[in-house]
């Protein structure tokens, strides 16, 4: 008898379906949240990519810049990150001594101005400048160059990790870009600002 109702059991097929989603559908789920959120970051990284280019390139055309220029730019940087946080924006003209002398000045990369809006950044100095110099390009003797430097904070929308064995790893990425750049017309971008100028001495 127990061997009769066993293979009944065995051959009945009723409610297989139903198992078969219940297993696949959060399969199904998660692989689609995993595509939303990688698409979702790399789009972020590249739209911070090309917010600082963009940035980059508007200081370049300029011969003299104030502080609702800089100010200008910050807000437009905010309006092409579509990040879940606040960026910050650095921006600083420096230029380059090689006097092909023995001076203690030589072969060295001095700052002119800094300006920093948003919380990530300090003004540059002339020591963390020198500490960022092996990132910058190689110029000639007294050339000037403006660095603008972008952060922009970034958080997946979806957890998809598996518990504690795979980490999501996109929970407070940070997205930085470096862009070193020269000045399209002038040789300088000075900044002004109470009506005086500052510019390479």
């Amino acid at each position: 008898m127990f061997a009769k109702h066993f293979q009944a059991f065995k051959q009945d097929e009723d409610g297989v379906a139903s198992v078969e989603l219940i297993l696949s559908v959060p399969i199904l789920v998660w692989a689609l949240l995993s595509t939303h959120v990688y698409f979702d970051a790399f789009r972020s990284e590249s739209l911070s990519t090309r917010a600082n280019l963009t940035i980059a390139d508007m200081y370049s055309r300029e011969g003299a810049v104030n502080q609702a220029f800089v100010n200008g730019s910050y807000s437009l940087l905010t309006a092409l990150t579509s990040q879940r946080g606040t960026p910050s924006l650095r921006v600083s003209s420096y230029y380059f001594d090689n006097k092909g002398t023995d001076s203690t000045d030589d072969d060295r990369y001095h700052l002119i101005w800094s300006e920093v809006r948003g919380n990530h950044y300090l003004a540059h100095t002339e020591t963390t400048l020198t500490n960022v110099s092996n990132r910058l390009p190689v110029m000639a003797h007294d050339d000037t160059s403006l660095l603008v430097e972008t952060h922009s904070p970034y958080s997946a929308p979806f957890s998809i990790g598996i518990g504690p064995f795979l980490p999501t790893k996109l929970e407070n990425v940070e997205f930085e870009s470096f862009t070193p750049i020269r000045a399209r017309f002038d040789g300088e971008i000075c900044f002004e600002s109470g009506g005086t100028a500052t510019c390479k001495p």
